[in-house]
């Protein structure tokens, strides 16, 4: 009985063993395959290699914003439009169905429905494909 388990015991280390020898041979051919790709590899390879990996570029936080120069006249017509929208904002909070400025002089849904249904022709008016026979 103590023969064969120490059998079993040794079979173990020969299967461990043999499987981190195949490991390291598995790994040794990959390292040998990328080594033999890189040497061959063409002029513009290191240069996409870099940009790929991100290097060479600058850090956006190291890159100081810089504002728009905005004129005094931009100024005041940004301030003109946003106290209109202020005014705009209040008519339709006081009245929802009010149109607002941009809205005025534009169909209203109901209308432009109505009109493009008008387009289109009547169940009756549509005929049914003739089949060649």
């Amino acid at each position: 009985m103590i023969g064969s388990e120490m059998m079993i015991r040794n079979a173990g280390v020969y299967l461990a063993l043999a499987a981190t020898l195949g490991a390291g041979g598995c790994a040794n051919s990959v390292s040998k395959t990328m080594s033999t790709a890189l040497a061959s590899a063409p002029d513009w390879f290191d240069e996409r290699r870099e940009e790929v990996a991100g290097n060479g570029y600058p850090e956006l936080s190291a890159i100081p914003p810089t504002p728009k120069k905005t004129s005094v006249a931009e100024l005041k017509q940004i301030e003109s439009e946003q106290d209109q929208l202020q005014i705009e904002a209040k008519d339709l909070e006081a009245d929802s169905l009010a149109k607002s400025g941009i809205e005025t002089g534009r169909e209203s849904p109901t209308e432009w429905a109505n009109r493009v249904r008008a387009e289109f022709p009547d169940e009756e008016e549509v005929r049914e494909p003739q089949t060649a026979e």
